[in-house]
């Protein structure tokens, strides 16, 4: 009963205060019962760190410990005491909105900087030009030109109710019927704002990887080979390895060797469920992650983008040679005719070509993985055959439903025969190369077999062995404002 002692000892240090809240959080989305398993499947804690915030939250609220007959502890907290005070719940509400205004309000004023200058330059060009039509044909009013300017606006829309379609004025016909359209549900200034950074790309710090990787390995009941890891994220081997042996450490894992050699990882902990229809998988689809836009716009919203940014471009340099003609020289004319207008168009026809060449290197990287997850998921269900190279190459592009350069297949497929050993044969009606790869099937093979014969996630919880719902809960908390 040491552990029990330990866990009321007041004496003992407060975890972080981060971590806390991060647990407290994966509490409340266990309905109150967890393990430490469970959460370091939902934070991406550590087991030293999960366990740490959990003794600290049984200092903190009203819970009752259980122990499993493997010895495994269940933490039973009442929910009511983990809940978000009402204040808390607004403030958070108030931070997201905020947060979501401010970003929503770039999006739109770089849409109608980009928008509003171009209108703006092509309505002056068009009174310009009618300026010019009207000094030109100078006998209309017969002299004085002030006149012959109060008409340009009645010309502009004489001109305008000439060559428009009758449609836009008038509507169409009964009889017609409009072409079918996609509805593109994508906001116009959200459109704008992608073409000019690209569509949105998270980035997972380092709690949400070990996150990510918590959970597939309780999809994977507990027992997790490097075979697994690469369908999972078509990392190399050398990555996968790495990756497995710091979830080892962080997550409490054990490392077994089957009598045939393969290395399998197990995670006991995390996969102790606590209700059966909770009960892992054991089987995860592979996710391809295909090749990222450079904008995630159709074509025709970017042709037209780029043309307004061309018109503000051209009109931004016009506009400074008139004002360097007319000696107009002022600081908020300059700014605001050619300064800004200047920047903005060549910020928008500049941005998307620098962004093409790390694109295609992240692209290719994309195929490479993706790659991976197919001649493993090949594997997978239908085992390892003999196969030319070209066959090898034709079948990753139907598991990828793209076509990829044979080059860059065959050298990924080549890769992975360094990393786990091809065998090659040779027939002699044809002398073609056919490769395999077993450790490819066996690896597949041995985390399968593990899982079903360990069961690590048949457990059941037994007896309380503490509980601190008879005291009460503490008002000196310092984590009451958690998120």
């Amino acid at each position: 009963m040491g552990l029990i002692h330990k866990l009321s000892d007041p004496d003992d240090a407060l975890a972080p205060a981060a971590d806390v809240r991060a647990t407290r959080r994966a509490i409340r989305a266990h309905g109150g019962v967890v393990t430490a398993g469970d959460v370091m499947a939902e934070t991406g804690l550590g087991d030293v760190a999960a366990e740490a915030a959990l003794k600290t939250l049984l200092r903190l609220h009203p819970a009752v410990l259980e122990v499993r007959d493997d010895g495994t502890l269940v933490y039973r907290f009442e929910t009511t005491s983990l809940a978000k005070r009402r204040v808390e719940r607004f403030l958070d509400g108030v931070g997201r909105f905020v947060g979501g205004t401010l970003l929503t309000v770039a999006k739109v004023a770089i849409m109608l900087t980009i928008v509003g200058y171009s209108i703006f330059f092509v309505t002056a060009a068009i009174i310009a030009a009618i300026v010019a039509i009207v000094a030109a044909e100078g006998d209309i009013f017969d002299g004085d030109g002030a006149f012959e300017l109060l008409a340009v606006p009645f010309r502009l829309i004489a001109e305008i109710l000439f060559w428009a379609p009758d449609w836009i004025f008038w509507g169409t016909s009964v009889e017609y019927r409009p072409p079918p359209r996609h509805e593109n549900k994508t906001p116009v200034y959200e459109r704008v704002f992608r073409y000019l950074f690209g569509p949105p790309a998270p980035r997972l710090r380092e709690e949400q990887v070990v996150r990510a990787r918590a959970q597939l390995i309780r999809a994977h009941r507990g027992v997790i080979t490097v075979v697994d890891l690469i369908r999972a994220t078509g990392m190399n081997r050398r990555d996968a390895e790495h990756e497995l042996a710091m979830l080892v450490g962080r997550l409490g894992g054990d490392v077994a060797v089957t009598e045939d050699g393969e290395v399998l990882y197990l995670f006991a902990d995390l996969v102790r469920a606590m209700r059966p229809g909770e009960r892992p998988r054991g089987t995860v689809p592979v996710v391809f992650e295909g090749k990222r836009p450079l904008t995630g716009n159709t074509s025709g919203t970017n042709a037209i983008i780029a043309v307004l940014a061309g018109i503000t471009l051209i009109g931004g340099v016009v506009g400074g040679a008139l004002f360097d003609k007319f000696g107009v020289f002022g600081v908020l004319p300059q700014m605001l005719g050619a300064w800004i207008p200047i920047g903005v168009g060549a910020l928008f026809l500049a941005l998307p070509p620098l962004r093409a060449l790390p694109l295609q290197r992240e692209n290719q990287a994309r195929i490479e993985r993706d790659a991976r997850r197919a001649l493993i998921e090949l594997h997978q269900v239908q085992g390892a055959h003999f196969r030319s190279m070209p066959n090898w190459t034709n079948a990753i592009n139907a598991q990828l439903n793209a076509t990829v350069e044979h080059g860059t297949l065959e050298r990924m497929v080549r890769d992975l025969g360094t990393d786990f050993g091809a065998d090659v044969e040779v027939r002699p009606e044809d002398e073609v190369m056919r490769y395999r790869f077993p450790a490819l099937a066996s690896g597949l093979a041995a985390g399968a077999l593990a899982r079903t014969e360990r069961r690590l996630d048949r457990k059941i919880a037994s007896r309380v062995a503490f509980s601190t719902a008879d005291e009460p809960p503490r008002d000196d908390d310092p984590y009451a404002d958690d998120g």
